[in-house]
């Protein structure tokens, strides 16, 4: 409010998808390896992006645990590998971060909701960057790697993927976007504590330790769902 009583217009910077480097040196297409679960009952609950870390084995194959979770709970799930991991083609050593976020933005875009966007490990890395280019409708970073608190991503990124594994320990942070979706910070019981709440800090977040199975399993997802109905309930459960 004003002196006045009258209210204060808060001008916002607009989220912007494309850019106009983009138009001037465009990211080459890729057909990227997608995988995609929907419920038997017809919702309309954000859809869940999944991004997976560069360890997962097979790339977004190996989220459908978490692509089962999403639809058991009345969820579309959608997974996507960015170029040069998994099925999706592309250079493998030279990949740049531009466009494993091109890839993952272009998949949120042609969604037909705003997305939940879920990633883990260097995939929360990758979430993170696409945010000020992504309007999502909610964020899940999972066991994040490459952001302040957890920067070092292991030897594998920095020997086989060196331009990946440079800018994961040394680039520079992601900008936060100028109209913060809700954020969740998670981690299972291996994950520094401390790191966890660096991150949760930073973005204005909750942090969430989320339980874990066998060792090397992805974390339970259970709670990740719950935090989201909560955040982004779907609109005809508003209406109940």
């Amino acid at each position: 409010m004003n002196g006045d009583g009258s209210r204060a217009t808060v001008r916002v910077a607009p989220t912007r998808v494309w850019r106009r480097w983009d138009w001037a040196k465009p990211v080459r297409p890729a057909q990227r390896e997608v995988r995609r679960a929907v419920p038997s009952a017809e919702t309309t609950a954000a859809p869940l992006l999944f991004v997976p870390d560069l360890h997962d084995p097979g790339a977004a194959a190996a989220l459908d645990p978490w692509l089962a979770a999403a639809t058991d709970h009345g969820r579309a799930g959608h997974a996507v590998s960015p170029r040069g991991m998994g099925a999706t083609r592309g250079r493998r050593f030279g990949v740049t971060r531009r466009e494993w976020v091109h890839d993952v933005v272009q998949e949120a875009v042609a969604l037909p909701r705003r997305a939940v966007l879920v990633g883990h490990g260097t995939g929360a890395w990758l979430v993170a960057h696409a945010l000020h280019r992504y309007p999502a409708a909610a964020v899940v970073l999972v066991e994040p790697v490459g952001l302040p608190g957890h920067r070092f991503p292991g030897l594998g990124p920095l020997l086989r993927r060196p331009r990946i594994g440079r800018s994961l320990l040394l680039g520079r942070d992601p900008a936060r976007p100028a109209q913060a979706p809700p954020l969740l910070v998670a981690g299972g019981g291996a994950y520094p504590a401390k790191a966890l709440t660096a991150l949760a800090v930073r973005y204005g977040a909750r942090g969430e330790r989320l339980p874990v199975g066998t060792p090397g399993a992805l974390p339970d997802l259970a709670p990740v769902l719950a935090w989201l109905d909560e955040v982004v309930p779907a609109p005809d459960a508003q209406l109940a």
